[in-house]
């Protein structure tokens, strides 16, 4: 597959003053819609030394995905398990949420301004 840019049409002062919570906010809520579609119904919460872990289990108390904050430096890894995005679904407007009712977002830009 070939490599592909596209202008987005976005000023760079765009968002520019999005941090802490807000700046992962939209990563966060495809993370929760893709535990949702893979079952899952609930997260705990672990904290060892320099990391807090949330993991998001089934009902069949399995893994289905997992956020970890590693301080200091603060790095964040979001994670679904079982999980491969299409290249196409990068591009603004793409979205494989649109009709489902159980998903926090659908209109495909959410995540795409974000990373922009």
């Amino acid at each position: 597959r070939e490599s592909f840019m596209v202008s987005l049409n976005l000023s760079r002062s765009y968002a520019c003053n999005i941090d802490g919570f807000d700046r992962l906010r939209e990563l966060v809520q495809n993370w929760i819609d893709r535990c949702r579609e893979m079952g899952g119904r609930w997260t705990q919460m672990i904290h060892h030394n320099n990391t807090k872990l949330y993991l998001c289990i089934n009902e069949r108390k399995r893994t289905v995905g997992y956020i970890s904050e590693t301080f200091p430096g603060s790095v964040t890894r979001l994670v679904n398990l079982q999980t491969v995005l299409d290249p196409d679904i990068l591009a603004i407007g793409n979205s494989g949420k649109a009709e489902s009712e159980n998903s926090i977002g659908n209109f495909g830009e959410g995540m795409k301004v974000e990373i922009n």
